[in-house]
């Protein structure tokens, strides 16, 4: 009687009256009229025998995996995820080669049913160029390895690196860090060598013999070791650290007596068009930055194959292990390295530039305190999906400056850097990282917005510090400030209040 009623939330407190009721007969009854003319039938036939469908014969919902209605589909994905029958991964992945926008719901579904064969389902969503999809997949890739496939999960990881977009890039390297500690698995380096254009490799998942797929020849990068001389001018004198797509030497140029950094690109990757041209927008992107605190770029340099980048060496650390060193900084000296990075990410946006990966890691120190920010180019150059070659030896990253719209899969505003330069901050004065977890479990604290006050963690830090810091890693942009000019014309102010001796250019 109610369901006579044309009002959708009676008809809907109806429908669910049946489902609650129901059996295996009305389910019968109900597929007769999956076909039906009228709309609402039609639907409520569909959810009925979709939620009635017994789990020990999943193919029975196939029908309606493939529906041309989204809304069918999805229903028969929910059902999917809460079998217990592995035929419902073959299912889904016919659901996802016909519809390819059901992805994420798709890798939901996979992450709910824990079935390791998914994971070759997920290491094909890694390609994907959206974001979202690969988000997901590397959520479902965590959710569901297990010690016997962690190896080969691991290598698979690794081989897709260079198709991840840039922050997807840091949660799978963190992902892979993860893995390493929770099955006892040997530390690894990234120098394993492609045999595709495109830098990709697909590993077999449940295999036993991945080294087999990796090519025997010798890169010319890897004859380039201390001693040798590139170019017939640049003596190389150690290699300092090497990254997803590349390596960085120490270099001595014999023409003008001078030490500088040769940032090199795996030879692999120099046949593929469109990685070559990221490596010439970093030089491109790069040396429109000019000012004291970035690092300057020189010029891209090829022979036989091998290209580098050559830019300026700075005798320094890294910001991380300065941290690691005095656990947190005092306001004064605090708001002094705040306002030289602040300064170079003016007038790094002056430009039009935006970094995308402000991280500890990529801001030097030397021992007279002057700050230098490293790896604009390869954050700035054009799209989210540039790759990024690290400065160190790890190949362990951290989604943990992300900012939360870069996480969504937006691209980068100057907001976006204040908001990673807010987290660096946050970890300058307090000496610990706002959010701290697993890899996936980290976007959702960057979009929850809930770190606690810095002062809670260091009763010394400045109010007017942890105000301007709160601002800064605002979840909403718009809420923060809005140019990175803003910024660093509140940490000067902020100095000039304590009276300092020295003048704050």
């Amino acid at each position: 009687m109610r369901l006579m009623i044309e009002d959708d939330w009676n008809q809907q407190q109806s429908v669910a009256c049946v489902q609650k009721v129901s059996n295996q007969n009305l389910s019968d009854v109900a597929r007769q009229l999956t076909d039906h003319d009228q709309e609402f039938v039609r639907n409520t036939a569909q959810t009925l025998v979709i939620n009635l469908i017994g789990d020990e014969d999943p193919g029975k919902i196939e029908e309606f995996a493939l529906s041309d209605n989204w809304q069918v589909r999805e229903r028969a994905i929910q059902s999917l995820s809460r079998s217990t029958n592995r035929a419902a991964i073959a299912i889904l992945k016919k659901q996802v080669e016909a519809y390819p926008e059901d992805y994420v719901l798709v890798l939901r579904a996979i992450k709910q049913l824990g079935f390791g064969k998914g994971l070759e389902l997920a290491f094909d969503g890694l390609k994907s160029e959206q974001a979202n999809v690969q988000r997901a997949s590397l959520e479902t890739i965590e959710a569901i390895t297990t010690e016997k496939h962690a190896v080969n999960v691991r290598d698979n990881i690794l081989w897709n690196l260079p198709v991840l977009t840039n922050e997807m890039r840091e949660f799978a390297k963190m992902l892979m860090s993860q893995i390493t500690r929770d099955f006892d698995l040997p530390d690894i380096q990234i120098d394993e060598q492609s045999n595709t254009s495109t830098g990709v490799v697909d590993l077999p998942l449940f295999g036993d013999a991945t080294a087999s797929l990796r090519p025997a020849n010798v890169s010319p990068l890897d004859l380039l070791r201390p001693g040798e001389v590139w170019m017939d001018r640049y003596h190389i004198k150690e290699e300092i650290g090497r990254g997803a797509m590349g390596r960085v030497m120490l270099a001595e140029d014999d023409m003008v007596d001078e030490s500088l950094i040769l940032k090199f690109m795996l030879p692999e990757l120099t046949v593929d068009q469109q990685s070559t041209e990221r490596f010439k927008r970093e030089v491109k992107y790069a040396r429109k930055v000019s000012h004291r605190n970035v690092i300057r770029v020189h010029d891209i340099l090829l022979k036989d194959g091998v290209c580098a980048i050559s830019m300026e060496y700075f005798n320094s650390r890294g910001l991380e292990a300065v941290l690691k060193e005095i656990n947190f900084f005092e306001t004064v000296e605090g708001l002094k390295i705040l306002h030289q990075i602040s300064g170079g990410m003016v007038a790094a946006h002056e430009q039009a530039v935006i970094h995308r990966d402000l991280k500890p890691s990529n801001i030097l120190i030397d021992d007279k305190w002057l700050v230098k920010i490293v790896d604009f180019g390869i954050a700035s150059a054009g799209t989210a999906a540039e790759a990024t070659l690290t400065q160190t030896g790890s190949i362990i990253g951290s989604p943990a400056y992300l900012a939360p719209e870069r996480a969504e899969g937006s691209d980068a505003d100057e907001r976006s850097d204040i908001y990673s330069l807010g987290v660096i901050a946050y970890y300058m004065f307090s000496g610990k990282l706002p959010y701290i977890g697993k890899p996936m479990e980290v976007l959702s604290m960057h979009r929850a917005g809930d770190a606690p006050p810095i002062m809670k963690i260091n009763e010394e830090a400045s109010p007017e510090v942890s105000k301007l810091i709160v601002k800064m890693m605002a979840v909403d942009p718009k809420a923060r400030p809005q140019s990175m000019a803003d910024v660093h014309n509140e940490v000067k102010e902020l100095l000039d209040r304590l009276e300092l001796p020295e003048e704050i250019s």
